[in-house]
């Protein structure tokens, strides 16, 4: 430390990034703050994340020690969807106007809501290829990728729980 910082009061400046959502299973990659300080090169950086995140919300802290014991801190919420939650989450990109395929999104939630994965996962599989059979009629191509994609990462999910 210089002279300018010998009564060092300012804690250091910590910016922890994006909120997180990822579906259960997969694996929570919580990014690496940004730390500076006016008089500390390499401040001690520590957070409060779990090991393992539970289905829900977590706030997680990511926190700063200057060496004048300055602490500066921010957080993030690390929100773990549940199955069900994430095909409730592919219902509303859906939308309400494609009725049709919400039912068999329902059937896939009950599914599960009864421990039945595996019909779930038959179920997910009928919805895949009705939504592969009205790309470019009913959905666009772009849409039918994304709802593609979510399909894969619950259908992962699923299999991995």
């Amino acid at each position: 430390m210089d002279g300018s910082c010998k009564d060092d009061t300012t804690s250091p400046e910590v910016i922890a990034g994006d909120d997180i959502v990822v579906f259960e299973g997969e694996a929570v990659v919580l990014p690496t703050p940004e730390v500076s300080d006016l008089c500390d090169p390499n401040p001690i950086q520590f957070d409060d994340a779990p090991a393992t995140f539970p289905v829900g919300e977590t706030l997680v802290t990511f926190s700063a020690l200057d060496a004048s014991w300055n602490l500066g801190e921010d957080t993030l919420l690390v929100t773990i969807l549940s199955n069900q939650e994430a095909i409730g989450l592919l219902a509303e990109f859906i939308g309400a106007e494609h009725h049709r395929l919400l039912v068999g999104l329902a059937a896939a939630v009950s599914s599960l809501d009864r421990g039945q994965p595996n019909t779930a996962l038959n179920q997910l599989g009928a919805f895949r290829n009705q939504i592969l059979a009205q790309s470019g009629k009913t959905i666009s191509p772009e849409g039918a990728a994304v709802i593609l994609a979510m399909i894969d990462r619950i259908e992962a999910s699923i299999l991995g729980s």
